[in-house]
């Protein structure tokens, strides 16, 4: 149906997508982590009963009464989803011009803030002030002399 979500085809961005956390330093490496175990979740749900789309997925959930547990799918897609989001929103505000510590703390805010604790947000807010500058996270993504066609994913 026109719209939904292959489960394989997002599982597999998304496993492509974790990486780009680890070249951004060290300080997001929990994130990587986070989404490795968010992947696996859905991956253990998908053996148990197997789901061409993510919608049917969530659906089976829902009327299982089990879309909000912690071990669910909907609950790890949910995640996957924010954490997506922070990297691409954070990628997108460098690319504007934004310094990457900048970006880091206006992508948290929108994406991954709301869901977490008082605690856990000035934890996270301190890890990304001690995070890589723009030079190093450009640099560390393969950016610098070569102009990357991010439509592509190829250095030109």
């Amino acid at each position: 149906a026109g719209g939904e979500v292959e489960t394989e085809a997002f599982l597999v961005a998304v496993e492509k997508l974790a990486p780009i956390a680890d070249s951004l330093g060290r300080v997001y490496a929990f994130l990587r982590t986070d989404m490795s175990e968010h992947v696996d979740q859905v991956r253990k749900a998908l053996k148990n009963a197997p789901a061409d789309r993510l919608r049917d997925m969530v659906r089976r959930e829902v009327v299982e009464k089990r879309r909000k547990d912690a071990g669910s799918a909907s609950n790890a897609l949910r995640w996957l989803n924010r954490e997506a989001r922070f990297i691409f929103m954070l990628l997108e505000n460098i690319t504007e011009g934004i310094d990457a510590r900048t970006a880091a703390t206006e992508a948290y805010h929108e994406t991954l803030a709301p869901y977490h604790g008082p605690m856990l947000q000035r934890t996270f807010l301190w890890g990304l002030w001690a995070s890589p500058g723009t030079e190093a996270v450009l640099a560390s993504l393969g950016g610098g002399e070569q102009e990357v066609d991010v439509t592509a994913g190829q250095a030109r």
